[in-house]
């Protein structure tokens, strides 16, 4: 069972107690995205355990932040499949993801822009329409909240 007290997760099992600080820094979200997370997430989703033993078992090798970015990613990309047939390949925040467009929406929306014509997306959130803008004409994309700290160039 999961519940959330005072912005911290805390998880109760069989009378055991685990706090964990799921306020991760920058530093934290640029290890998310890098080539050292990968194998933890594909762990993580591919698992039939219980968040606890999932928790326990990355706690071993990750900080707590790490942890909770993993298996936050984990769900969220679990969510996403229903948005996204590339949804593994991809990061998500929750409002990103309850935001974005999904593949379909996006495609119809791309197809209105004439071929060819370079296009700009200044307010990009995760990527869904960008996606399929892609497909069509050169983009340039602009998101300036801090999880999307970079832009994107396709």
């Amino acid at each position: 069972t999961l519940f959330r007290c005072c912005g911290d997760a805390i998880i109760i099992d069989l009378g055991r107690v685990f706090v964990v600080d799921p306020k991760p820094t920058l530093a934290d979200y640029r290890w998310l995205i890098s080539d050292q997370s990968r194998p933890w997430l594909d762990r993580v989703v591919v698992s039939h355990e219980s968040l606890v033993q999932q928790t326990t078992a990355l706690r071993k090798d990750l900080s707590p932040a790490q942890a909770h970015l993993v298996l936050e990613q984990a769900e969220l990309r679990r969510r996403a499949r229903a948005k996204f047939s590339q949804a593994n390949m991809m990061f998500f925040t929750r409002r990103g993801l309850e935001q974005a467009s999904g593949e379909r929406m996006a495609e119809y929306k791309a197809r209105r822009f004439q071929k060819n014509l370079p296009v700009a997306d200044l307010c990009c959130g995760i990527g869904g329409d960008l996606l399929s803008l892609a497909q069509y004409k050169p983009v340039r994309s602009e998101e300036r909240r801090v999880w999307k700290e970079s832009r994107s160039r396709l």
